[in-house]
Protein backbone atom coordinates (compact mmCIF):
# COMPACT_ATOMS: atom_id res chain seq x y z
CA UNK A 1 0.00 0.00 0.00
CA UNK A 2 0.55 3.55 -0.42
CA UNK A 3 3.27 5.67 2.88
CA UNK A 4 2.66 9.38 3.05
CA UNK A 5 5.88 10.89 2.42
CA UNK A 6 6.51 14.07 4.39
CA UNK A 7 8.18 17.20 2.97
CA UNK A 8 11.55 18.69 4.81
CA UNK A 9 11.33 22.20 5.83
CA UNK A 10 15.35 23.22 5.67
CA UNK A 11 16.48 21.41 2.64
CA UNK A 12 19.76 22.16 1.21
CA UNK A 13 18.44 24.73 -1.54
CA UNK A 14 16.70 26.78 1.13
CA UNK A 15 19.97 26.24 3.06
CA UNK A 16 22.07 28.09 0.34
CA UNK A 17 19.85 30.78 -0.33
CA UNK A 18 19.51 31.79 3.37
CA UNK A 19 22.62 31.38 3.35
CA UNK A 20 23.90 34.23 0.14
CA UNK A 21 21.16 36.58 1.68
CA UNK A 22 22.83 36.60 5.09
CA UNK A 23 25.81 37.74 3.65
CA UNK A 24 24.90 40.26 1.31
CA UNK A 25 23.12 42.14 4.04
CA UNK A 26 26.14 41.65 6.16
CA UNK A 27 28.35 43.65 3.33
CA UNK A 28 25.07 46.31 3.13
CA UNK A 29 25.59 46.71 6.62
CA UNK A 30 29.24 47.05 6.73
CA UNK A 31 29.52 49.74 3.85
CA UNK A 32 26.74 51.67 5.01
CA UNK A 33 28.84 51.60 8.89
CA UNK A 34 32.34 52.57 6.40
CA UNK A 35 30.05 55.77 4.78
CA UNK A 36 29.05 57.13 8.03
CA UNK A 37 32.41 57.71 9.15
CA UNK A 38 34.61 60.61 7.68
CA UNK A 39 36.46 60.25 4.03
CA UNK A 40 39.94 60.02 3.42
CA UNK A 41 42.15 59.97 0.63
CA UNK A 42 45.95 58.68 0.90
CA UNK A 43 48.14 60.91 -1.36
CA UNK A 44 51.83 61.03 -1.44
CA UNK A 45 54.14 63.86 -0.18
CA UNK A 46 56.24 64.25 -2.74
CA UNK A 47 53.68 65.33 -5.47
CA UNK A 48 51.98 67.97 -3.70
CA UNK A 49 52.97 71.75 -4.35
CA UNK A 50 52.44 74.43 -1.87
CA UNK A 51 52.18 77.73 -3.13
CA UNK A 52 50.90 81.45 -1.88
CA UNK A 53 47.53 82.46 -3.28
CA UNK A 54 48.24 85.88 -5.37
CA UNK A 55 45.72 88.16 -7.15
CA UNK A 56 46.68 88.15 -11.42
CA UNK A 57 45.11 88.01 -14.68
CA UNK A 58 43.10 84.31 -15.71
CA UNK A 59 44.30 82.87 -18.66
CA UNK A 60 43.52 79.02 -20.05
CA UNK A 61 45.45 77.60 -22.54
CA UNK A 62 44.60 75.59 -25.20
CA UNK A 63 47.21 73.97 -27.00
CA UNK A 64 46.80 73.78 -30.87
CA UNK A 65 48.46 72.19 -33.93
CA UNK A 66 50.54 74.87 -36.03
CA UNK A 67 52.06 74.97 -39.14
CA UNK A 68 54.88 77.40 -39.85
CA UNK A 69 54.57 79.17 -43.10
CA UNK A 70 55.90 81.99 -44.84
CA UNK A 71 54.53 85.64 -44.18
CA UNK A 72 53.37 85.91 -47.01
CA UNK A 73 52.68 83.24 -50.17
CA UNK A 74 52.21 84.95 -54.29
CA UNK A 75 50.57 82.56 -56.33
CA UNK A 76 51.82 82.66 -60.25
CA UNK A 77 49.35 82.48 -63.05
CA UNK A 78 49.63 82.27 -66.39
CA UNK A 79 48.68 85.95 -68.04
CA UNK A 80 48.76 85.08 -71.15
CA UNK A 81 48.42 81.22 -72.94
CA UNK A 82 51.06 79.40 -74.20
CA UNK A 83 53.54 76.35 -75.19
CA UNK A 84 56.07 75.96 -72.38
CA UNK A 85 59.69 76.53 -74.59
CA UNK A 86 62.07 77.13 -71.49
CA UNK A 87 61.72 76.46 -67.63
CA UNK A 88 64.57 78.50 -66.24
CA UNK A 89 64.74 78.14 -62.69
CA UNK A 90 64.11 74.83 -60.49
CA UNK A 91 61.13 74.49 -58.17
CA UNK A 92 62.88 75.62 -54.50
CA UNK A 93 65.12 78.28 -55.84
CA UNK A 94 65.52 81.33 -54.05
CA UNK A 95 64.63 84.40 -56.60
CA UNK A 96 65.16 88.02 -57.15
CA UNK A 97 62.23 90.25 -58.17
CA UNK A 98 61.89 90.52 -61.84
CA UNK A 99 63.92 87.17 -62.47
CA UNK A 100 62.63 84.68 -65.07
CA UNK A 101 60.89 81.95 -64.28
CA UNK A 102 59.39 80.28 -67.40
CA UNK A 103 59.34 81.39 -71.12
CA UNK A 104 56.14 80.60 -73.39
CA UNK A 105 55.95 80.87 -77.05
CA UNK A 106 52.69 82.07 -78.61
CA UNK A 107 52.44 82.09 -82.25
CA UNK A 108 48.95 84.28 -82.60
CA UNK A 109 50.59 86.74 -80.39
CA UNK A 110 53.48 86.93 -82.25
CA UNK A 111 51.71 87.19 -85.34
CA UNK A 112 49.01 89.82 -84.30
CA UNK A 113 52.03 91.86 -82.77
CA UNK A 114 53.82 91.87 -86.87
CA UNK A 115 50.67 93.00 -88.22
CA UNK A 116 50.25 95.68 -85.50
CA UNK A 117 53.31 97.34 -86.31
CA UNK A 118 52.73 97.66 -89.86
CA UNK A 119 49.92 99.16 -89.47
CA UNK A 120 51.17 101.96 -87.03
CA UNK A 121 54.27 102.40 -89.92
CA UNK A 122 51.56 102.66 -92.46
CA UNK A 123 49.80 105.77 -90.26
CA UNK A 124 52.81 107.37 -89.76
CA UNK A 125 54.01 107.07 -93.28
CA UNK A 126 50.60 108.35 -94.51
CA UNK A 127 50.98 111.27 -91.60
CA UNK A 128 54.21 111.95 -93.15
CA UNK A 129 52.83 112.11 -96.64
CA UNK A 130 49.68 114.43 -95.58
CA UNK A 131 52.10 116.57 -94.01
CA UNK A 132 54.14 116.92 -96.84
CA UNK A 133 51.06 117.24 -99.02
CA UNK A 134 49.60 120.19 -96.82
CA UNK A 135 52.78 122.04 -96.79
CA UNK A 136 53.12 122.27 -100.71
CA UNK A 137 49.60 123.21 -100.58
CA UNK A 138 50.47 125.94 -98.06
CA UNK A 139 53.25 126.90 -100.55
CA UNK A 140 51.51 127.65 -103.21
CA UNK A 141 48.69 129.36 -101.33
CA UNK A 142 51.34 131.34 -99.95
CA UNK A 143 53.11 131.94 -103.43
CA UNK A 144 49.51 132.78 -104.91
CA UNK A 145 48.99 135.41 -101.92
CA UNK A 146 51.97 137.18 -102.65
CA UNK A 147 51.12 137.27 -106.65
CA UNK A 148 47.91 139.19 -104.90
CA UNK A 149 49.75 141.43 -102.70
CA UNK A 150 52.08 142.35 -105.64
CA UNK A 151 49.03 142.89 -108.21
CA UNK A 152 47.25 144.94 -105.14
CA UNK A 153 50.39 147.10 -104.90
CA UNK A 154 50.36 147.22 -108.84
CA UNK A 155 47.01 148.43 -108.88
CA UNK A 156 46.73 150.61 -106.21
CA UNK A 157 49.94 152.29 -107.63
CA UNK A 158 47.44 152.77 -110.93
CA UNK A 159 44.96 154.36 -109.06
CA UNK A 160 46.56 156.71 -107.05
CA UNK A 161 48.22 158.08 -109.98
CA UNK A 162 44.92 157.91 -111.89
CA UNK A 163 43.22 159.42 -109.05
CA UNK A 164 45.39 162.50 -109.70
CA UNK A 165 45.56 163.28 -112.97
CA UNK A 166 41.70 162.78 -112.55
CA UNK A 167 41.83 165.89 -109.80
CA UNK A 168 44.06 168.09 -112.40
CA UNK A 169 41.56 167.06 -115.45
CA UNK A 170 44.20 165.50 -117.62
CA UNK A 171 42.80 162.23 -117.92
CA UNK A 172 38.86 160.76 -118.56
CA UNK A 173 36.47 159.90 -115.58
CA UNK A 174 36.06 156.49 -117.65
CA UNK A 175 39.68 155.94 -117.19
CA UNK A 176 40.22 157.02 -113.43
CA UNK A 177 36.97 154.16 -112.45
CA UNK A 178 38.61 151.40 -114.28
CA UNK A 179 42.05 152.21 -111.93
CA UNK A 180 39.47 152.30 -109.23
CA UNK A 181 37.83 149.03 -110.12
CA UNK A 182 40.73 147.56 -110.52
CA UNK A 183 42.03 148.46 -107.40
CA UNK A 184 38.56 147.23 -105.24
CA UNK A 185 39.31 144.15 -106.92
CA UNK A 186 42.70 143.22 -106.02
CA UNK A 187 41.89 144.74 -102.44
CA UNK A 188 38.75 141.83 -102.41
CA UNK A 189 40.98 139.33 -103.75
CA UNK A 190 43.58 139.79 -100.64
CA UNK A 191 40.61 139.14 -98.43
CA UNK A 192 39.59 136.40 -99.49
CA UNK A 193 42.91 134.57 -100.27
CA UNK A 194 44.13 135.41 -97.17
CA UNK A 195 40.15 133.82 -95.33
CA UNK A 196 40.93 131.21 -97.29
CA UNK A 197 44.44 130.67 -95.93
CA UNK A 198 43.25 131.06 -92.37
CA UNK A 199 40.93 128.47 -93.21
CA UNK A 200 42.96 125.77 -94.75
CA UNK A 201 45.57 126.45 -91.57
CA UNK A 202 42.89 125.85 -89.25
CA UNK A 203 41.78 122.14 -91.49
CA UNK A 204 45.48 121.31 -91.81
CA UNK A 205 46.21 121.34 -88.21
CA UNK A 206 42.87 119.65 -86.97
CA UNK A 207 43.41 117.09 -89.89
CA UNK A 208 47.10 116.71 -88.55
CA UNK A 209 46.16 116.07 -84.86
CA UNK A 210 43.61 113.78 -86.22
CA UNK A 211 46.05 111.27 -87.78
CA UNK A 212 48.51 112.03 -84.75
CA UNK A 213 45.72 110.76 -82.14
CA UNK A 214 45.26 107.78 -84.58
CA UNK A 215 49.19 107.14 -84.18
CA UNK A 216 49.35 107.71 -80.54
CA UNK A 217 46.47 105.13 -80.06
CA UNK A 218 47.82 102.33 -82.21
CA UNK A 219 51.30 102.93 -80.53
CA UNK A 220 49.41 102.80 -77.24
CA UNK A 221 47.80 98.90 -78.61
CA UNK A 222 51.69 98.31 -79.89
CA UNK A 223 52.78 98.77 -76.74
CA UNK A 224 49.82 96.73 -74.75
CA UNK A 225 50.76 93.99 -77.19
CA UNK A 226 54.21 94.25 -76.79
CA UNK A 227 53.35 93.97 -72.72
CA UNK A 228 51.70 90.92 -73.93
CA UNK A 229 54.69 89.52 -75.57
CA UNK A 230 56.86 90.75 -72.31
CA UNK A 231 54.17 88.16 -70.54
CA UNK A 232 54.98 85.42 -71.68
CA UNK A 233 57.95 85.61 -69.77
CA UNK A 234 57.05 84.42 -66.54
CA UNK A 235 58.88 86.50 -63.84
CA UNK A 236 58.73 86.60 -60.08
CA UNK A 237 56.92 89.52 -58.96
CA UNK A 238 59.23 90.03 -55.90
CA UNK A 239 61.65 88.32 -53.66
CA UNK A 240 61.05 85.22 -52.54
CA UNK A 241 61.53 81.25 -52.87
CA UNK A 242 59.62 79.34 -56.03
CA UNK A 243 57.34 76.53 -54.57
CA UNK A 244 55.43 73.84 -56.34
CA UNK A 245 56.59 74.73 -59.48
CA UNK A 246 54.27 72.88 -62.18
CA UNK A 247 55.29 72.74 -65.74
CA UNK A 248 56.87 71.03 -68.44
CA UNK A 249 58.76 71.72 -71.64
CA UNK A 250 56.25 71.32 -74.76
CA UNK A 251 53.21 71.48 -72.18
CA UNK A 252 50.38 74.08 -73.10
CA UNK A 253 49.16 76.82 -70.35
CA UNK A 254 46.11 78.75 -70.46
CA UNK A 255 45.27 82.11 -69.54
CA UNK A 256 45.06 82.03 -65.79
CA UNK A 257 46.46 79.03 -65.16
CA UNK A 258 48.03 78.48 -61.71
CA UNK A 259 52.42 77.33 -62.00
CA UNK A 260 53.81 77.54 -58.81
CA UNK A 261 53.59 79.99 -56.20
CA UNK A 262 56.51 82.04 -54.87
CA UNK A 263 56.86 82.39 -50.85
CA UNK A 264 58.37 85.39 -49.23
CA UNK A 265 61.40 85.23 -46.93
CA UNK A 266 60.76 88.48 -45.36
CA UNK A 267 59.02 86.79 -42.20
CA UNK A 268 57.40 83.89 -40.69
CA UNK A 269 53.70 83.30 -39.22
CA UNK A 270 51.95 80.02 -37.77
CA UNK A 271 48.16 79.06 -39.30
CA UNK A 272 46.60 77.10 -36.33
CA UNK A 273 43.34 75.39 -36.65
CA UNK A 274 41.23 75.38 -33.55
CA UNK A 275 37.80 73.75 -32.48
CA UNK A 276 34.65 75.75 -33.05
CA UNK A 277 33.90 76.01 -29.35
CA UNK A 278 36.89 78.83 -29.30
CA UNK A 279 35.27 80.92 -31.91
CA UNK A 280 33.50 83.67 -29.89
CA UNK A 281 37.01 83.63 -27.23
CA UNK A 282 39.34 84.36 -30.26
CA UNK A 283 40.16 87.56 -31.48
CA UNK A 284 43.21 89.47 -32.75
CA UNK A 285 45.98 90.79 -31.08
CA UNK A 286 45.35 87.68 -28.38
CA UNK A 287 48.61 86.02 -27.47
CA UNK A 288 50.32 82.41 -28.54
CA UNK A 289 53.37 80.98 -27.93
CA UNK A 290 55.17 78.33 -30.12
CA UNK A 291 57.88 75.96 -29.46
CA UNK A 292 60.34 75.25 -31.67
CA UNK A 293 63.45 72.76 -31.04
CA UNK A 294 62.63 73.36 -27.56
CA UNK A 295 62.38 77.28 -27.63
CA UNK A 296 59.76 78.78 -26.97
CA UNK A 297 58.51 82.23 -29.28
CA UNK A 298 56.02 84.92 -29.11
CA UNK A 299 52.86 85.26 -31.36
CA UNK A 300 50.25 87.27 -31.88
CA UNK A 301 46.68 86.55 -33.81
CA UNK A 302 47.02 88.32 -37.00
CA UNK A 303 43.33 87.30 -38.61
CA UNK A 304 40.68 85.25 -38.08
CA UNK A 305 39.48 83.31 -40.95
CA UNK A 306 35.38 83.77 -41.15
CA UNK A 307 34.61 80.26 -42.99
CA UNK A 308 34.77 77.39 -40.46
CA UNK A 309 35.64 74.00 -41.79
CA UNK A 310 36.29 71.35 -39.38
CA UNK A 311 37.23 74.46 -37.28
CA UNK A 312 38.33 77.76 -36.51
CA UNK A 313 41.20 79.16 -38.76
CA UNK A 314 43.81 82.00 -37.32
CA UNK A 315 46.97 83.43 -38.54
CA UNK A 316 49.40 84.33 -35.59
CA UNK A 317 52.60 86.58 -36.40
CA UNK A 318 55.46 86.17 -34.30
CA UNK A 319 55.86 89.19 -32.10
CA UNK A 320 59.87 88.79 -31.26
CA UNK A 321 62.51 86.90 -32.42
CA UNK A 322 61.72 84.01 -34.96
CA UNK A 323 63.13 81.06 -35.10
CA UNK A 324 66.15 80.50 -37.70
CA UNK A 325 64.75 77.03 -38.79
CA UNK A 326 60.88 76.10 -39.17
CA UNK A 327 59.67 72.73 -39.63
CA UNK A 328 56.07 71.89 -41.43
CA UNK A 329 53.97 71.56 -38.03
CA UNK A 330 54.71 72.40 -34.85
CA UNK A 331 52.30 72.09 -31.37
CA UNK A 332 51.52 75.62 -30.16
CA UNK A 333 49.44 77.14 -27.41
CA UNK A 334 46.93 80.17 -27.94
CA UNK A 335 46.13 81.66 -24.51
CA UNK A 336 42.97 83.70 -24.07
CA UNK A 337 41.88 85.53 -20.98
Amino acid sequence: MDITIEKKTWTPTRLILLGVLVLLVAAVAASLLSSAGPAKLNVDPERLTISPVTRGPFQEFVPVDGVVMPIKTIYLDAPEGGTVQRILVEDGATLTAGQPIIQLANTDLQLEMVNRETAVFDLMNNLQNTRNLLQQNRIQQLNHQAEIENQLREAKRVYDLNKSLFDQKVIARQEYLQAKNAYDYQVRRRQLSRQALRQDSTAMREQINQMQQSVSRMQNNLALMRRKLDDLTIKAPTAGRITSLNAEIGELKTRGQRIGQLDMLTGLKVRATLDQYYISRIFPGQKGEITVNGKPYELSVKKIYTQVTQGVQVDLEFTGAVPPICAAARPCRCASP
